[in-house]
C-alpha cells in the first residue's frame, strides 16, 4: 500500500516535458480554458478548420483563437436569449447532432456556461438515447437537422418527456441582432466537475455512460505531437475530440472532415491535398481507403506521422504502410484512462508497429494481469493522472480494463493488442460486436456443438462453426443451409454490422476440438489464435473470390443489384439515381454488397475497387460500371463531386467565413480573409 500512496502523491508537474509545454501554451484546468488562451495569443493562428465544397475543390474554412472565443460568446448569448442562463446547479444537456461547426459551438458554449454535455452518436436507437437520458438524468436534447436524427427524436419524445430543441445554427460574430457582444459567464471552477459524458457502443442495445471530468479531458491536449492534425473522426468519439484538442492547445490547426459526406478514396485524398496536415489520425478503415491509390499512400507519405486508433489495425494494412516508408503507429486508450501507450516512438528500423509501450509516465500505474498463454490483461492502477472510474478493490481504486495484450517475443515492455476480456469484436471501422448473444443463439441448432464470431480488425464479422459429434457428414455447403434459419435468427437480434452473411461462414469437423475452460466457457484469444489460417482464408476468399457467371443487360443488373440490396443487406432501393449513402447503405453494408457483385457477376476481382459502391455512388452507375468491365468500355460512373454536391445541399448550408484582423497577410491560409490557392480538387483525382 505504502508503494501506491506514493503513486498517489506524485502529480503532472513532475514531468519535466509537461511543464515545458504548459509554460508555452499555459494551464488547462477547464475546457473553455484551451479557448480563451488560444484567443489571448498575440499571434493569432488557426487552430481548428472545417471543410465544405466551393465550386470542384474542398475548402477549408479556418478559425483563429480569437474566431472561435467570438463564436463561443455568440453561442453562449443565443442560448441566454433562449432560458439557457448559468445553471444553479449541475444540470446535463445532451447533443444529438452530427459532427459539424454548429455542434462545436454548442457544445463549447454551454461548458462555458458551466453545464455538463452528453454527446450521442446519430447511430444510436431512440431506445438508446432514452437509457441514455435516463441513467445521466438528462431532460434536454439540442438536435440537428438530418432527416434520421429527427426521426430518432420524434421517437424519443414518445419514448420520454424531455424537451427538445433545434441544434443553434452558429452566428459569425459582428452578425446584427439583439444578443450582448460579450455576455456574462459562470465564475465557478470546477476541475473535478463532470465536463463531457460519451457512451459505449450500445452493441448491447443499452450503452454505458462514460464520464470525464475537465481534469481528466484536459490531460489529452498534452499527448499531442505538436503538430497539424487531420481525423475524420465526429467529436463524439473521443479519440476524434482528443486529436483536435491536442492540435489546439498547441496552436496547430485541427481539420475535420464534413460531417455530412460519405468517407470515399477520392475526397479523401482531395481533403489532405487542400488541408497538408502534418499528422493523421484515422481508424483503419480510413488507411485502407488510402492505400488503395497511389495518390493516398503518397498523402500519407507526405506526412510526418500518421496513427491509428479507434479499432486494432490489421497486421496487414500496418505492414503495408509501413513497408511503403509510412511513418506508422498506434495509440490505445482514451476512454477511462487517457491515452496511455503508443508505438510511434520506435527506433529507426524497428518495424514493431503493432507492439506498443507505455507512456514513462504512465508506467508506474498499468499493472499487467497474468491471465494464463502468454496473456494479460491491462490494469490501471489508482494515482493515473486521467483515471476517470474504478470497477475494483483489488487493488483499491484500480480499473481493470478488459483489454488483453500479449508480450513481445524479444523487446522488454513491448505489448500487442490481442482482443478483450468481455469478447468485444472491433470491426475495422470501430463498430463494436457483441458476439454472445449471436453465438449463443446459433449454438441452439443440435449439428452444432460451438459457434465462435471472429473478425478483430476486420471490415464485417465471420463465424466459425465446429460440428457436433452426431452432425451428418453433409458438404460445407448443404450443411450451412440446414444451420442458415438460426444464423437467420441470430441476425434479426443484431445490429446491422454484427450480422453474418452466408459467405463469411467456415465449417469445422467434429474432430477438430474448439478451445474450452474447464467450466465449459470459450477461451476466445486461444480459438483466434489456433484458426488463424481458417480466419484469414474466410476473409480472403471474400476479398479475392470472383465466382460469379452473370453477364446481365444494364436493366437486368440493376434489377439484380435491387435484388441484393433488399435481401441481402435489408435496405429496399426507392430510387435507383439516389446515393447509396442517401439510402441508408453505410460503409460495411457497402463492403458487403461489393462482395456480392462479385460473387454473381462475371468480374475479376482485382478491377473491381474496394469502395466501388460509394465511388459510383447509386445502383445506375454501379449496374453501368459492373456492366463496363464485363465489355472493356469506358464507364460513365457519375463523379463523386456530383453525389457530395447533392448531399451537401439536401443535409447543410454553410455560411461564408471571415474576420478582420490588422495582420492580414498575403500567404496561404484563410487567415486575414485570405484563401488557400486551391491546387489539388477531386475532379483533378477522380480525372487521375
Amino acid at each position: 500500500m505504502t508503494s501506491l500512496k506514493n503513486m498517489q502523491s506524485q502529480s503532472r508537474e513532475n514531468d519535466d516535458a509537461t511543464v515545458e509545454l504548459v509554460s508555452r501554451f499555459g494551464r488547462l484546468e477547464l475546457l473553455d480554458d484551451l479557448v480563451r488562451l488560444r484567443a489571448s495569443d498575440e499571434e493569432q493562428v488557426p487552430i481548428l478548420a472545417y471543410p465544405r465544397l466551393e465550386g470542384n475543390a474542398i475548402v477549408y474554412d479556418r478559425f483563429t483563437g480569437k474566431d472561435l472565443e467570438k463564436l463561443v460568446s455568440n453561442g453562449v448569448a443565443q442560448l441566454g436569449a433562449h432560458g439557457f442562463s448559468i445553471p444553479s446547479e449541475k444540470k446535463v444537456i445532451a447533443l444529438l447532432s452530427l459532427s459539424d461547426m454548429d455542434m462545436v459551438i454548442m457544445f463549447l458554449a454551454l461548458s462555458r456556461l458551466g453545464y455538463t454535455v452528453m454527446m450521442l452518436s446519430p447511430r444510436l436507437s431512440a431506445t438508446a438515447c432514452v437509457s441514455l437520458l435516463e441513467k445521466t438524468g438528462c431532460d434536454t436534447i439540442f438536435y440537428g437537422s438530418t432527416v434520421t436524427i429527427c426521426d430518432t427524436v420524434r421517437h424519443i419524445s414518445e419514448l420520454r418527456s424531455v424537451t427538445i430543441k433545434p441544434l443553434f445554427r452558429r452566428i459569425p460574430h459582428g452578425t446584427p441582432g439583439d444578443f450582448p457582444e460579450y455576455p456574462a459567464t459562470t465564475d465557478v471552477r470546477d476541475p473535478d466537475g463532470i465536463a463531457l459524458i460519451l457512451h459505449s457502443s450500445g452493441s448491447t442495445g443499452t450503452p454505458k455512460p462514460l464520464f470525464l471530468t475537465h481534469r481528466a479531458l484536459m490531460t489529452h491536449p498534452l499527448r499531442g505531437p505538436g503538430l497539424t492534425s487531420f481525423n475524420s473522426l465526429p467529436w463524439y468519439h473521443l479519440h476524434g475530440l482528443s486529436t483536435a484538442l491536442q492540435a489546439m492547445w498547441q496552436r496547430k490547426t485541427a481539420f475535420m472532415w464534413n460531417a455530412s459526406l460519405p468517407l470515399t478514396t477520392s475526397s479523401l485524398v482531395a481533403a489532405l491535398h487542400t488541408s497538408q496536415p502534418e499528422s493523421i489520425s484515422a481508424v483503419p478503415y480510413v488507411l485502407q481507403l488510402l492505400i488503395e491509390t497511389s495518390s493516398g499512400i503518397d498523402a500519407l507519405k507526405r506526412c510526418s506521422l500518421v496513427t491509428y486508433g479507434g479499432a486494432p489495425c490489421p497486421d496487414e494494412l500496418g505492414d503495408t504502410l509501413v513497408n511503403e516508408g509510412v511513418r506508422f503507429g498506434g495509440a490505445f486508450g482514451l476512454t477511462e484512462a487517457g491515452l496511455v501507450a503508443e508505438s510511434i516512438s520506435r527506433p529507426v528500423g524497428d518495424k514493431a508497429w503493432n507492439y506498443l509501450r507505455f507512456f514513462p509516465d504512465i508506467q508506474k500505474f498499468i499493472y499487467m494481469k497474468p491471465l494464463g498463454d502468454n496473456l494479460f490483461e491491462c490494469v490501471y492502477l489508482r494515482g493515473h493522472p486521467a483515471l476517470t472510474a474504478s470497477n475494483s478493490n483489488d487493488p483499491p481504486g484500480s480499473y481493470h480494463s478488459k483489454d488483453i495484450f500479449t508480450p513481445h517475443r524479444v523487446l522488454p515492455g513491448r505489448w500487442k493488442y490481442v482482443t478483450r476480456l468481455d469478447d468485444r469484436i472491433t470491426l475495422l471501422n470501430g463498430e463494436k460486436v457483441l458476439p454472445l448473444p449471436i453465438e449463443g443463439c446459433i449454438k441452439q441448432h443440435s449439428a452444432i456443438r460451438e459457434a465462435v464470431v471472429a473478425g478483430v480488425g476486420k471490415a464485417v464479422p465471420a463465424l466459425l462453426v465446429f460440428r457436433s459429434d452426431d452432425a451428418p457428414e453433409t458438404p460445407e455447403k448443404d450443411f450451412i443451409d440446414e444451420i442458415w434459419p438460426v444464423v437467420q435468427a441470430a441476425n434479426a437480434i443484431s445490429e446491422q454490422f454484427s450480422q453474418i452473411s452466408r459467405d463469411m461462414i467456415a465449417i469445422l469437423p467434429p474432430t477438430i476440438q474448439c478451445p474450452l475452460t474447464d467450466k465449459g466457457s470459450l477461451i476466445r484469444a486461444k480459438v483466434y489464435a489456433d484458426f488463424a489460417d481458417v480466419i484469414n482464408n474466410i476473409y480472403e476468399k471474400a476479398e479475392n473470390c470472383s465466382s460469379g457467371s452473370l453477364q446481365l443487360s444494364i436493366e437486368e443488373t440493376v434489377m439484380h443489384l435491387l435484388h441484393l440490396c433488399r435481401n441481402e443487406l435489408g435496405v429496399t432501393i426507392g430510387d435507383t439515381g439516389i446515393s447509396f449513402f442517401d439510402q441508408g447503405i453505410d460503409s460495411l453494408q457497402a463492403l458487403h454488397l461489393r462482395r456480392l457483385v462479385l460473387r454473381d457477376f462475371k468480374l475479376k476481382s482485382d478491377e473491381v475497387r474496394h469502395n466501388i459502391v460509394f465511388e459510383t455512388g447509386n445502383v445506375d452507375r454501379l449496374a453501368e460500371h459492373i456492366r463496363s468491365l464485363q465489355t472493356g468500355q469506358a464507364s460513365c460512373a457519375e463523379d463523386e463531386l456530383s453525389i457530395m454536391k447533392g448531399l451537401v445541399e439536401k443535409y447543410s448550408t454553410f455560411e461564408e467565413h471571415s474576420f478582420v484582423s490588422n495582420n492580414h497577410s498575403e500567404g496561404n491560409g484563410v487567415v486575414g480573409g485570405n484563401k488557400i490557392p486551391i491546387t489539388h480538387t477531386l475532379t483533378d483525382d477522380l480525372r487521375s
